[in-house]
């Protein structure tokens, strides 16, 4: 299954958003690469990954890579609002479909 911080930049990015990275309370990225975001996301242990419109963050999610984690365990926290409800509810649908071709192979 595909991890779930992964899984929230493309969706992100998919949808026009900036991406600001943050790891550890530092700033590590702002931008709208898939590449750099995944970078940065991936270059500490805990921090935030937040959409941006107009500048503005409209959608935080807390995220912490551990050694032996679920994939879907990466994304631990959000605020909830329009945006992190709708993607909680896609990343469930995709989780739902690998799994049910998992189980069919």
């Amino acid at each position: 299954m595909q991890k779930a911080h992964l899984h929230l930049i493309q969706w992100g990015l998919n949808r026009d958003y900036t991406l600001e990275v943050d790891i550890e309370g530092e700033h590590e990225y702002t931008g709208t690469s898939f590449k750099l975001a995944k970078e940065a996301s991936e270059a500490g242990d805990v921090g935030d990954i937040c959409f941006l419109k107009d500048g503005k963050r409209v959608a935080c999610f807390s995220y912490v890579h551990e050694y032996q984690q679920e994939p879907e365990e990466v994304i631990y926290d959000y605020g909830i609002n329009a945006i992190s409800e709708e993607w909680s509810t896609d990343y469930d649908k995709h989780a739902a479909a690998e799994e049910a071709l998992f189980q069919s192979c």
